[in-house]
């Protein structure tokens, strides 16, 4: 019974059609479902396999109707019209695979609905491609576990030390006396500030603390306490002087050779170069090649003094040239740079294991209350002018924006660090008191000598500004490193997920359409032309093939064909009805199919004819049993 339905109806075709459909609709809700998502590989079954299976189901069962409904076409072809019959092995040969197709499509090109099925055929050829390039990959971020991917940030900074001295009182400018101290940065900023000093942007900005658990990790902006610095030419804005010493000879004075006779003389001539801060440099001493004075008190910075975030400044005076023309103005540049405590907004990523950060600072203000003297807010400020202090009296923290903090204790040390290592310790009188902190002296023929020894990268550095800018960079890091309650920014981690490229299945789903229409119209001309389901029977072929006889009687193929050219056929309507349009042609030129006792009858003689009489005997005899 089942059988019968296979053979007599469409019921295979509709049901392979059917699930065709839904295999195909399978692949675009897996690939629905697996869009945008992280690639994943369960027991050695990757989403590529899942598809691939899934593709060649829709494209075995496509194709199995599509075969049918051609080889339904080759009855249909000849149902109506009296055709070519070499038609029939064209159209036979299409329904077995693509180069038959080809074949139909150059003979019959669009005259028949079969050419649909064969150019389905061919195109089936490309679906498993274009399924498989369906699925792509890209990269993308996605929020890590835990701290797996974190970076560094600080709202409050409070690292360093105090030693309080019971015995030593100072007295402070609100007229009272404190006992005094000294306080020491905490020794990894200590450590940081030289390291700024003396390393390259890109290894000070690897020194952040930052976890990446992949490749690729990237941080929404985020902001945070950090070192600001800002460098400003002073050159034209110092005061100078000359006074002529012939007649008073003492200091300062200076000598210089007399290339004429070859001894030196004293010069009584004084041209000195000073700013406002006390800081100069005259004519006295050639070899000293820059001087500069360190402080953390606004009141004796050249451009900082209104500045009340300033932490540290330095001014600096530099020979340009060999010193022999130092009375004129043109050899020498004057610079002064400062720290300042401030909050910038960061944008980091990290790439193959490389940070790459940059960085803006935010215009935040000092919050109402900040670093007030906790014991009487309202009084009088024992030492105004600057941060840091070594009178031992509580105050609240350095307040930017209501957020970040950075308590007195981090301040003094900070600014006690920031004297340590930029001024002399032993206050050298060697430069005649020019009210420097540090020098640098070029002596030609001998040695260089640098007090202290942070004098060296500022004398050598061809940018003072990147310079300043590297050493904040390095002192934020410190900062952020060493927050009170170790606050991280948690960012997203780069993972490989699927990316479906859509347009790769207009193919596929084309050809599925296709297919549908194609059975469709198959059944269509099938039941209205009255024709048998044949199909692909080879039974059905040699039913239609009796009617041909003596026609094709080659023994080779390429006679037949020959003769099949020349050939026109057409299936009757009825098994014993004669068409009209054969009359009065010779059997070899127009054939129709007869019934089933005719097409034995007529079977052409041969060799072996006393055989083929046996067989119609044989049938005959069967047919009265």
């Amino acid at each position: 019974m089942f059988g019968q339905l296979i053979k007599n109806t469409w019921l295979l075709e509709v049901v392979s059609i059917i699930t065709s459909c839904v295999a195909f609709a399978a692949i675009i809700g897996v690939l629905f479902h697996f869009d945008q998502t992280p690639v994943f590989d369960w027991h050695s079954i990757s989403l590529n396999t899942l598809v691939s299976v899934l593709s060649t189901v829709t494209k075995t069962l496509l194709l199995i109707t599509v075969s049918a409904c051609l080889s339904q076409w080759n009855f249909i072809w000849f149902s109506k019209y009296r055709r070519p019959l070499i038609d029939f092995d064209v159209f036979d040969s299409a329904s077995r695979g693509p180069i038959g197709s080809l074949s139909l499509l150059w003979r019959i090109k669009w005259r028949s609905v079969a050419s649909l099925g064969a150019l389905i055929t061919i195109l089936s050829l490309a679906i498993d491609p274009f399924v498989q390039s369906v699925v792509g990959l890209e990269e993308s971020q996605a929020h890590s576990l835990g701290n797996s991917t974190s970076i560094a940030r600080a709202l409050r900074y409070s690292k360093g030390s105090m030693v309080t001295y019971e015995t030593q009182f100072v007295g402070g400018q609100d007229g009272k006396t404190y006992r005094s101290g000294q306080t020491t940065a905490d020794f990894s900023l200590q450590s940081a500030i030289l390291f700024g000093l003396s390393s390259s942007r890109s290894s000070i900005s690897q020194q952040t603390a930052a976890r990446c658990s992949g490749a690729h990790c990237k941080w929404e902006p985020y902001s945070s306490l950090s070192i600001c610095s800002t460098c400003n030419n002073i050159t034209n804005q110092w005061t100078m002087t000359t006074t002529n010493h012939d007649d008073n000879p003492i200091f300062p004075q200076w000598m210089y050779l007399d290339e004429s006779t070859g001894t030196y003389s004293v010069g009584g001539e004084v041209t000195r170069f000073e700013f406002s801060n006390g800081l100069y440099i005259d004519n006295t001493t050639e070899d000293v090649s820059l001087v500069a004075y360190s402080t953390t008190k606004r009141s004796q910075t050249v451009t900082f003094q209104q500045n009340k975030l300033l932490l540290w400044s330095l001014t600096t005076i530099r020979r340009l040239g060999d010193g022999n023309s130092v009375n004129d103005s043109r050899v020498l540049s004057a610079m002064e740079c400062g720290l300042m405590y401030c909050v910038k907004n960061y944008t980091s990523e990290v790439i193959n294991g490389t940070l790459y950060e940059s960085s803006e600072s935010l215009s935040l203000k000092t919050s109402p209350g900040s670093f007030q003297p906790l014991d009487n807010p309202s009084a009088v400020d024992p030492m105004p002018g600057q941060l840091n202090s070594v009178l031992i009296f509580p105050r609240s923290d350095l307040s930017l924006g209501g957020e970040y903090n950075i308590s007195q204790l981090a301040v003094n040390g900070i600014g006690a660090a920031m004297i340590d290592v930029f001024s002399d310790p032993l206050k050298s009188t060697f430069y005649n008191d020019s009210g420097a902190t540090g020098y640098y002296l070029g002596i030609p023929g001998t040695n260089k000598m640098a007090v202290p020894n942070s004098m060296q990268p500022i004398y050598e550095s061809p940018d003072l500004d990147a310079t300043f800018t590297n050493l904040a960079m390095s002192m934020s890091n410190s900062i952020r490193a060493n927050d009170d309650n170790q606050a991280l920014v948690t960012g997203t981690n780069s993972i490989t997920i699927y990316k479906i490229s859509w347009p790769w299945l207009a193919l596929p789903l084309a050809n599925l359409v296709g297919g549908c229409i194609l059975l469709a119209f198959t059944i269509s001309f099938t039941y209205r032309q009255s024709i048998p389901i044949w199909k692909s029977s080879a039974l059905a072929t040699l039913k239609v093939g009796a009617a041909v006889g003596p026609v094709l009687d080659e023994r080779y193929i390429d006679g037949m064909e020959k003769q099949a050219e020349k050939t026109s056929f057409t299936l009757p309507k009825k098994p014993d009805e004669r068409n009209d349009a054969t009359e009065g042609l010779r059997e070899a030129e127009n054939l129709e199919m007869q019934t089933p006792q005719e097409s034995f009858y007529n079977l052409g003689r041969n060799e072996d004819e006393e055989s083929t009489s046996n067989v119609i005997r044989s049938f005959r005899g069967h047919s009265t049993m």
